[in-house]
Protein backbone atom coordinates (compact mmCIF):
# COMPACT_ATOMS: atom_id res chain seq x y z
CA UNK A 1 0.00 0.00 0.00
CA UNK A 2 1.09 3.57 -0.56
CA UNK A 3 2.87 5.54 2.11
CA UNK A 4 1.07 8.04 4.31
CA UNK A 5 2.73 11.36 4.91
CA UNK A 6 1.89 14.66 6.57
CA UNK A 7 1.31 17.57 4.21
CA UNK A 8 0.66 21.23 4.91
CA UNK A 9 -2.43 22.41 3.05
CA UNK A 10 -4.59 25.51 2.84
CA UNK A 11 -8.24 25.53 3.87
CA UNK A 12 -10.85 27.45 1.84
CA UNK A 13 -10.67 30.14 4.53
CA UNK A 14 -6.93 30.58 4.00
CA UNK A 15 -5.74 28.78 7.12
CA UNK A 16 -2.82 26.36 7.04
CA UNK A 17 -3.42 22.86 8.38
CA UNK A 18 -1.43 19.65 8.40
CA UNK A 19 -3.26 16.58 7.08
CA UNK A 20 -2.20 12.97 6.66
CA UNK A 21 -2.42 11.96 3.00
CA UNK A 22 -1.85 8.74 1.11
CA UNK A 23 0.87 9.27 -1.48
CA UNK A 24 -0.71 7.88 -4.65
CA UNK A 25 2.33 8.89 -6.70
CA UNK A 26 4.37 6.32 -4.77
CA UNK A 27 2.18 3.40 -5.89
CA UNK A 28 4.11 1.26 -8.32
CA UNK A 29 7.14 3.53 -8.14
CA UNK A 30 8.68 2.23 -4.94
CA UNK A 31 8.22 5.59 -3.25
CA UNK A 32 7.98 9.08 -4.55
CA UNK A 33 8.46 12.68 -3.64
CA UNK A 34 5.50 15.03 -3.93
CA UNK A 35 5.87 17.78 -6.44
CA UNK A 36 3.72 20.64 -5.19
CA UNK A 37 3.04 23.66 -7.36
CA UNK A 38 3.90 27.10 -6.02
CA UNK A 39 2.34 27.56 -2.61
CA UNK A 40 0.46 25.11 -0.43
CA UNK A 41 -1.92 22.56 -1.94
CA UNK A 42 -5.57 23.46 -1.36
CA UNK A 43 -8.18 21.38 0.43
CA UNK A 44 -10.98 23.12 -1.51
CA UNK A 45 -11.35 20.45 -4.19
CA UNK A 46 -11.34 17.62 -1.66
CA UNK A 47 -13.90 19.38 0.53
CA UNK A 48 -16.09 20.09 -2.52
CA UNK A 49 -15.99 16.36 -3.32
CA UNK A 50 -17.17 15.54 0.20
CA UNK A 51 -19.96 18.12 -0.06
CA UNK A 52 -21.07 16.72 -3.44
CA UNK A 53 -20.92 13.10 -2.21
CA UNK A 54 -22.94 13.76 0.95
CA UNK A 55 -25.49 15.91 -0.89
CA UNK A 56 -26.18 13.21 -3.48
CA UNK A 57 -26.24 10.52 -0.80
CA UNK A 58 -28.79 12.54 1.18
CA UNK A 59 -31.04 12.90 -1.89
CA UNK A 60 -30.92 9.15 -2.57
CA UNK A 61 -31.69 8.24 1.04
CA UNK A 62 -34.50 10.79 1.30
CA UNK A 63 -36.17 9.21 -1.75
CA UNK A 64 -36.40 5.92 0.18
CA UNK A 65 -38.35 7.71 2.95
CA UNK A 66 -36.96 5.97 6.02
CA UNK A 67 -38.16 7.20 9.39
CA UNK A 68 -34.59 7.33 10.62
CA UNK A 69 -31.26 7.26 8.81
CA UNK A 70 -27.76 7.16 10.22
CA UNK A 71 -24.75 7.56 7.96
CA UNK A 72 -21.18 7.08 9.07
CA UNK A 73 -18.28 7.52 6.74
CA UNK A 74 -14.57 7.91 6.95
CA UNK A 75 -12.79 10.31 4.71
CA UNK A 76 -9.09 10.26 4.19
CA UNK A 77 -7.04 12.38 1.88
CA UNK A 78 -4.82 11.31 -0.95
CA UNK A 79 -2.28 13.27 -2.92
CA UNK A 80 -1.44 12.76 -6.55
CA UNK A 81 0.55 15.10 -8.77
CA UNK A 82 0.55 17.72 -6.01
CA UNK A 83 -3.25 17.79 -5.67
CA UNK A 84 -5.17 16.70 -2.56
CA UNK A 85 -8.33 14.65 -3.12
CA UNK A 86 -10.90 13.07 -0.81
CA UNK A 87 -10.63 9.32 -0.40
CA UNK A 88 -13.77 7.49 0.72
CA UNK A 89 -11.88 4.37 1.74
CA UNK A 90 -9.73 3.29 4.60
CA UNK A 91 -6.03 2.64 4.34
CA UNK A 92 -6.71 -0.84 2.93
CA UNK A 93 -8.80 0.63 0.08
CA UNK A 94 -11.94 -0.84 1.60
CA UNK A 95 -15.06 1.27 1.43
CA UNK A 96 -15.75 3.18 4.58
CA UNK A 97 -19.43 4.14 4.35
CA UNK A 98 -22.00 2.61 6.69
CA UNK A 99 -25.69 3.39 6.25
CA UNK A 100 -28.46 2.32 8.64
CA UNK A 101 -32.11 3.01 7.78
CA UNK A 102 -35.20 2.26 9.84
CA UNK A 103 -38.86 2.00 8.91
CA UNK A 104 -41.73 1.40 11.34
CA UNK A 105 -44.29 -1.31 10.61
CA UNK A 106 -47.50 -0.09 9.03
Amino acid sequence: MADTMLVQAETPGGETVVVPVVDLDAIGEGGGEQKVAAGLPSLSGALDSIKDFTGELRKALKAMQPEKTTVEFSVGFAMEAGKITAMFADGKAEGAVKITMEWAKD
